[in-house]
């Protein structure tokens, strides 16, 4: 059965996951299935716009598959949403099997240059307010020129509080493309090489990815 068929299913009464605020970020209701497929991530910001709904930032999405991971989660009627459901979420976000999926994230890196040094810094496209900033330098965090490995449960346990992996992060079995100029984040999982945190990804180029509209709650 398609994973969007059997997502349906499993979601007759409730199409939102409750994601409570943690300071500074406001409670949050996060669609449990991916929208706007096959859209690039600019087209994906305007699409979102017109819904008044916004993209995870790499923070928040941490934050959403540690709640995912938890077990403990809960619809926007704030009824348990079964642990089979949770699972087939998690799954569809981690599990490396076909088909090729995957979700843009709120963050764009530039680089800014002055006279004796130059600097990376991340940019949030949502005008919703969830972050305390919408523009800053980039803390500390891993860089590598290539791609590298890291633990995801490492990072999602010591993560930055701009959802990055932090500068000691061990090798694990999640790949990772740290941030470059003039390029956004993403999060995607491959039937050849598993789940990815993707922070090199062209914001104009053509992917089947999709996002996860989150709202805030009034």
């Amino acid at each position: 059965m398609p994973i969007d068929n059997a997502l349906a299913q499993l979601t007759v009464n409730s199409k939102y996951i409750l994601l409570p605020g943690i300071y500074p970020y406001p409670s949050l209701l996060i669609s449990k299935e991916r929208k706007y497929l096959g859209k690039n991530w600019e087209e994906t910001h305007e699409e979102l716009k017109k819904e008044n709904s916004f993209m995870l930032t790499p923070r928040l999405f941490v934050d959403f598959l540690k709640l995912l991971k938890s077990g403990n989660t809960n619809d926007e009627n704030k009824n348990r949403i079964p642990d089979s459901e949770n699972e087939f979420i998690l799954n569809d976000i981690l599990t490396k099997r076909n088909p090729y999926r995957g979700e843009w994230l709120d963050a764009k890196f530039m680089k800014f240059k002055r006279e004796f040094y130059e600097k990376l810094f991340i940019l949030y496209d949502t005008k919703s307010g969830v972050e305390p900033s919408l523009f800053g330098s980039l803390e500390c965090c891993l860089i590598e020129e290539d791609m590298n490995f890291i633990d995801l449960n490492y990072w999602l346990s010591n993560v930055t509080s701009q959802g990055m992996p932090p500068l000691n992060c061990p090798d694990g079995n999640i790949s990772y493309y740290s941030p470059k100029e003039n390029r956004v984040a993403s999060f995607w999982v491959a039937p050849y090489n598993g789940p990815c945190f993707d922070c090199d990804r062209d914001p104009k180029g053509l992917t089947v990815f999709g996002v996860r509209p989150a709202k805030i709650i009034k």
